[in-house]
């Protein structure tokens, strides 16, 4: 099961899906039963009104705010973090009806490694809806959002799905107590390859958590290889947009 995110790939995780590229048209190839489970799964996810999830290792942010001046920035698909740029973990909820998102909503802490600036970044979040993307910094309940006009973000569209199946699968679904393991390969980006493992509950074929490893490719320098996890919670009803009032 791939989630969307625009490099050239998708991802059942990450965002994956755990966190996923945006208008690839994956084919599914390798093991007919992978193929098989992972279609009911991902038959499984459109048809639920949203999810929740945490994730952590795809996203790095620029996020500053002084007086009037403000600046926001996204960067995936590498190892590196820039100078002044912090590594982040994501908590993600977005909604769907018809099988395609809604509103994606996507918070975001600043995580203190050595190369990352977490104190210069203010934790914000991002907010994506049919009309716009839109960012507010150090977020409270209430709290106004910015419109950012042509902020990326590695997350597809609204009005297009999450879920998708494709990628070459590994070997027939292993079972790991209560739950079943798939393991697939796809491209990702226009050089490297990522390897994606989910772990799906066996009886409700309801996504549990995926880890994805994305090889350098022909990037070596710097270092392009990273991991990164996400972990979904299906929800049970429709989950309620944040309020967006626009800051003056």
């Amino acid at each position: 099961m791939t989630r969307r995110v625009k490099i050239t790939a998708s991802i059942l995780v990450v965002l994956p899906a755990c966190a996923a590229v945006a208008a690839a048209q994956l084919t599914a190839t390798g093991d007919a039963n992978a193929i098989a489970f992972d279609r009911a799964v991902v038959a499984q996810a459109n048809r639920a009104p949203g999810f929740s999830a945490t994730q952590q290792g795809l996203l790095t942010m620029r996020s500053r705010q002084s007086g009037n001046v403000r600046s926001f920035e996204l960067s995936w698909g590498a190892a590196v973090i820039k100078p002044r740029w912090t590594a982040v973990a994501e908590r993600l909820t977005f909604a769907q009806f018809g099988g395609v998102t809604t509103w994606i909503t996507d918070n975001l802490t600043p995580i203190c490694t050595r190369a990352s600036d977490c104190k210069g970044n203010l934790p914000a979040e991002v907010l994506t809806d049919f009309y716009g993307v839109y960012v507010r910094f150090e977020p409270s309940r209430g709290s106004c959002f910015y419109l950012f006009p042509g902020l990326r973000t590695p997350y597809p569209g609204t009005g297009t799905p999450w879920w998708s199946v494709g990628g070459d699968f590994l070997g027939p679904p292993r079972r790991r107590g209560a739950d079943t393991v798939i393991e697939y390969t796809y491209r990702f980006g226009k050089t490297q390859v990522a390897q994606e493992i989910d772990t799906v509950v066996t009886r409700t074929k309801v996504l549990r958590s995926g880890v994805v490893r994305v090889a350098n490719g022909t990037r070596a320098r710097p270092p392009w290889a990273f991991t990164f996890s996400a972990h979904f919670t299906r929800l049970q009803k429709t989950p309620s947009m944040p309020r967006l009032t626009l800051c003056p």
